[in-house]
């Protein structure tokens, strides 16, 4: 075995074992996490979350017009969700469309 082949064997030997030795928990993926955010403190100091610009769909807007008929999902538009953390409040707001019928909610 050359002196070539004998380095990269031994830095293939350690890089294997290396990786086989930190197996992440559950538990350090989340404190990276924290970390990777700016560590507790700043998480705990945040008051609001918004998101805007969402879509999606949303069943259970009305009644159908036979029993037992399925019902249509709407679909929703230019959703903006506001969490407030420190009163402890939410809003949602978004536009709905549901066949012809268009509503702002």
């Amino acid at each position: 075995m050359t002196s070539q082949s004998a380095v990269l064997a031994a830095v293939v030997a350690t890089v294997g074992l290396t990786a086989c030795s930190n197996a992440a928990t559950p538990r350090g993926l989340a404190r990276d996490a924290v970390a990777a955010m700016g560590g507790a403190a700043k998480l705990q100091a945040i008051r609001t979350i918004t998101m805007k610009g969402g879509s999606g769909t949303r069943t259970r807007l009305q009644q159908t017009v036979h029993v037992g008929d399925p019902e249509v999902p709407g679909t929703l538009k230019n959703v903006v969700e506001i969490v407030d953390l420190a009163n402890g409040r939410a809003s949602l707001d978004y536009e709905l469309k549901n066949g012809d019928f268009t509503q702002h909610r």
